[in-house]
């Protein structure tokens, strides 16, 4: 710990005769500490500080605290007494004599001996040997005479081929070009000494690979303070807040070197805007827009791609590009690099300079190589406009830093101070050398900054992220690590753990304690989430490893075991795992835990057939995602959820459930769900009778592609779309060729519709014989097995469901062929009636299924047909109007009730024949 004494002398006097002065100093030096980290309180009027000796780049940064102060105090020198500052460890005991008895001209500075050896490099100290007048004898304190300045190189001999480069570049017509060579020979200066020429001062778009955690986000950081003040003048309305939008989005990803397909659009839409005010703007001054990629050998395959599909749909007329290789290399693994980018550049410039030798670095203090390294640091993970306000979040002064940042670029350490790329040879290793033990405070602190933008929601979790602070020295808590490894899952971008675990890093990265419930957790993770019903019961077969000792991940072991017994229909064992995975969950306040528990435990209330404690744990779950933040299982919570409000009848609330699915699944790249939400949108439209909604919804989610698109998906769209051109009353086309249970039921469903009785019963017949079976319902995964909702999949089994639908058709196709003229018995007709009374009677909870009415108005429709007394088809319309208008009673929107009521054929049909009996 370093103390710092500040006094004035004859203070109480100043502070008399000139107040304003006497505040203003003590104002100043209060903040000059605040600033370097100090903490400073008043003692008998003087102030005293105490600073932390362990930070880094502290002597430097008291260096600049001092300088401060002494340029305050110089220029109201001649308003006061003299002044005295005193800089050392041990002033609690002779700092006040000290302040009292030294003389205080010159800088007023003195300091201790431990204080003089850290500060040697930076000032010149007077009367060494301590004989001064007036110093205690033994007290080893010397005044500062004054500051060492650090004057800058010439750029001669920092950037001796400059010129060169420059030469090189300008000779021909201007093409494409990409330069070689050997580092440090300052390409990246001859570029843009070029580029500035060709652009008369304005800004090139400068993309610089192998930065900031490599990846998508090298675009992202393109658009610099500079690009961004030239370009905003050109940007349509709406258009910026579009562009830094997508830069957040782009941004959260940065540590991931896998990217979903969702991600890459983002990046791409990013680049095409962006390109385009770019162009804008430099057309507008009548010059050429100029792209520079920096390190194109250190592109990876999704960035690459990206900027050559970029290239040739748009940039090829539009702009110049210049590009650079990175590294030291023979010319055959040159060309080898340059493979991909033959497309973009139609020369290669290689300068080879015999007497080239990499600069040997400056003489550094250890300061200086602490900032160096923790710029270095930084530059692996953050954009470079970011560094100031990242040193000042991490409570390191980033004057100090600017100002260090001014000696690298004069000394040639660096050769942009926007962007400081180190140019020593093997830079990192060669400060990890130099600092010994002290690499691990730098590095502490990038690793904190990165944990704290975690926090902040500013990166998402991947494993990627966990790798880079292991790298560092750190790692993440028990909650980071399992949300990262839950989003890779999620976005199914898992190669970098699968290499972890292949290479057996996995165990080191995330900590021999979670080694074995996390990789347990992320093989039935992975299954549930993406595999087939073969893949998810081997995963299963695992047998579950303890994890007691840490309860959030025994909760999310549970959370899985329930979802695959959700799935098999074991709904006690289910439910058993849910509800303990619920409690442990109560007690974590990070992570999404109780949001998954809350969200299984109402498809378990499903399962379960209590409708209404299923709506009360999805309304739990909603709350709790929303207020924390958690979009990506807000998305699937709110899917269910709008099934739940289909069963309960609420169907305006599934409509807004669903719209909230779309919004949450689009934000969080959720593209499957998404997706899935949108059809049952459509499948919400046709409830209420909005055919024409529906055929639309159908027909776009049909011409949309969606990557990984599971293999029922085309086959479920064109069936419902047949479906709802039957309702229009349209040539329904041909059904797909392999037909679904959706679509053999549909078949039967039109025939009837189109008069076609005989064969309403021969395709029912023929579905008799082959109705599915139970089957493994996917919890975790849009379920594509049927258009119908796995919310009524879970509630009622497939067999019956599909069995009682089919049956209705077949009654009522039995019904209408009792007439004398077709048969001249009345055997079809009972068999229509016992049909329906059979399928009312076997209705387990009719008022929670979609088509309970429709059942009840089918058997009012039979006992028309085969001629029944009017007292029997009184009693039937009546039930089903009452069943009718008590689901249309659940709808919280007085259009949508409306729709439902008048709109769709059977409920339509059903209100007429309440009026022909004077219900209505």
């Amino acid at each position: 710990m370093i103390r710092f004494l500040f006094s004035l002398r004859y203070q109480a006097q100043i502070r008399h005769t000139r107040p304003e002065l006497h505040s203003f100093l003590e104002d100043s030096i209060l903040e000059i500490i605040g600033a370097s980290g100090g903490t400073a309180r008043m003692e008998r009027g003087d102030i005293a500080a105490s600073f932390n000796d362990k930070a880094i780049g502290f002597w430097f940064d008291m260096l600049a605290a001092l300088e401060s102060i002494t340029d305050i105090l110089g220029k109201a020198e001649s308003e006061l007494y003299g002044y005295i500052c005193l800089v050392g460890q041990n002033l609690d005991e002779t700092g006040l004599f000290l302040t009292r008895s030294l003389p205080s001209g010159g800088t007023g500075i003195w300091c201790d001996y431990s204080a003089q050896r850290s500060l040697l490099p930076y000032a010149l100290f007077e009367n060494s040997s301590g004989e001064t007048r007036g110093i205690p004898a033994g007290s080893g304190y010397s005044r500062i005479g004054s500051f060492r300045s650090f004057p800058d190189r010439e750029a001669e001999k920092i950037f001796p081929y400059r010129e060169r480069i420059h030469r090189i570049l300008s000779q021909g017509s201007r093409k494409n070009a990409v330069l070689a060579g050997p580092r440090f020979i300052g390409k990246r200066d001859g570029l843009r000494l070029h580029c500035n020429n060709l652009l008369k001062g304005l800004p090139q778009l400068r993309i610089v690979f192998g930065v900031g955690r490599n990846g998508l986000g090298c675009f992202t950081d393109a658009l610099t303070a500079e690009i961004r003040s030239l370009i905003v003048p050109f940007a349509p309305h709406g258009g910026m807040e579009e562009l830094d939008k997508l830069e957040e989005t782009i941004f959260q990803e940065r540590f991931r070197r896998q990217y979903s397909p969702y991600f890459v659009r983002k990046a791409r839409r990013f680049m095409e805007l962006l390109l385009d005010f770019y162009e804008k703007a430099v057309y507008a001054k009548a010059l050429k827009p100029v792209i520079i990629l920096e390190n194109i050998n250190r592109a990876d395959a999704p960035s690459t791609g990206l900027f050559i599909g970029l290239f040739q749909d748009r940039i090829r007329a539009n702009c110049l590009v210049y590009g650079s290789f990175s590294e030291n290399d023979s010319a055959a693994n040159i060309e080898s690099g340059l493979d991909n980018w033959t497309k973009v550049f139609s020369r290669v410039i290689q300068v080879s300079l015999e007497d080239f030798s990499p600069p040997e670095p400056p003489e550094m203090t250890g300061d200086f190589w602490e900032i160096a390294y923790a710029l270095s640091l930084f530059r692996r993970y953050f954009p470079c406009a970011l560094f100031l306000p990242l040193f000042e979040e991490a409570g390191i002064n980033p004057k100090m830093v600017s100002q260090a940042l001014d000696i690298f670029m004069g000394q040639g350490v660096i050769d942009f101070r926007e962007d400081p790329q180190m140019r020593i040879a093997d830079f990192d290793a060669r400060a990890e050398q130099i600092l010994g033990e002290r690499k691990h405070l730098v590095r502490a602190v990038v690793s904190g900054r990165i944990l704290s933008w975690v926090d902040r929601g500013r990166f998402r979790p991947c494993y990627d992220l966990l790798e880079a602070l292991a790298d560092l020295g750190g790692s993440g808590s028990d909650s980071l690590v399992m949300d990262s490894l839950t989003d890779d899952v999620i976005s199914n971008t898992c190669e970098s753990i699968e290499k972890a675990l292949r290479e057996k890093r996995f165990s080191k990265v995330v900590g021999p304690r979670r080694y074995a419930p996390l990789l347990y957790i992320f093989n039935t993770s992975r299954a549930l989430t993406h595999q087939n019903e073969e893949e998810i019961r081997r995963a299963f077969l695992t047998p579950v490893p303890d994890a007691d000792a840490i309860p959030s991940y025994k909760a999310r072991i549970l959370f899985n075991l329930a979802a695959f017994y959700l799935g098999c229909k074991d709904t006690a064992a289910a439910q058993e795992a849910a509800k303990e995975s619920m409690i442990l969950s109560q007690d974590q306040e990070e992570g999404t835990g109780l949001v998954r528990a809350y969200r299984l435990f109402s498809l378990v209330n499903i399962c379960r057939q209590r409708v209404g404690e299923a709506v009360d744990y999805s309304d739990f779950a909603i709350e709790k995602a929303e207020h924390s933040g958690h979009f990506g299982e807000l998305a699937i919570t709110t899917y269910y959820a709008a099934g739940i409000h289909l069963l309960f009848g609420n169907l305006s609330k599934a409509e807004r459930m669903v719209r909230q699915t779309d919004e949450s699944a689009s934000v969080t790249g959720r593209i499957e769900w998404a997706d899935r939400a949108r059809f049952l949108l459509g499948r919400l439209r046709f409830e209420t009778g909005r055919y024409q909604e529906a055929f639309d919804i159908f027909a776009m989610l049909l011409d949309q592609e969606i990557p990984g698109a599971p293999e029922g998906r085309e086959q479920i769209l064109r069936a419902w779309i047949y479906r709802s051109r039957v309702f229009l009353r349209q040539s329904p086309g041909k059904l797909p060729g392999a037909q679904s249970p959706d679509a053999r039921l549909f078949a039967i469903e039109a025939a009837y519709l189109s008069g076609e009785y005989e064969q309403t019963i021969r395709l029912a017949d023929s579905f008799y014989t082959d109705l599915p079976e139970a089957r493994f319902i996917f919890i975790e995964q849009p379920d594509w097995w049927s258009g119908f909702a796995q919310c009524e999949l879970l509630l009622f089994p497939p067999k019956d469901f599909f069995n009682r639908l089919l049956s209705t058709y077949r009654a009522l196709a039995l019904g209408k062929l009792n007439k004398p003229s077709v048969s001249g018995h009345g055997t079809a007709g009972e068999m229509a009636l016992d049909g329906m009374r059979k399928v009312i009677r076997e209705e387990g909870l009719p008022q929670t299924d979609p088509n309970d009415a429709f059942y009840y108005y089918s058997h009012y429709c039979v006992l028309r047909e085969i001629g029944a007394v009017e007292v029997d088809m009184d009693t039937a319309i009546s039930i089903a109007f009452k069943r009718l208008r008590t689901r249309a009673s659940n709808i919280d929107d007085i259009e949508t009730r409306r729709a439902y009521l008048s709109l769709n054929y059977w409920n339509n049909a059903m209100s007429q024949a309440a009026k022909a009996h004077r219900l209505i």
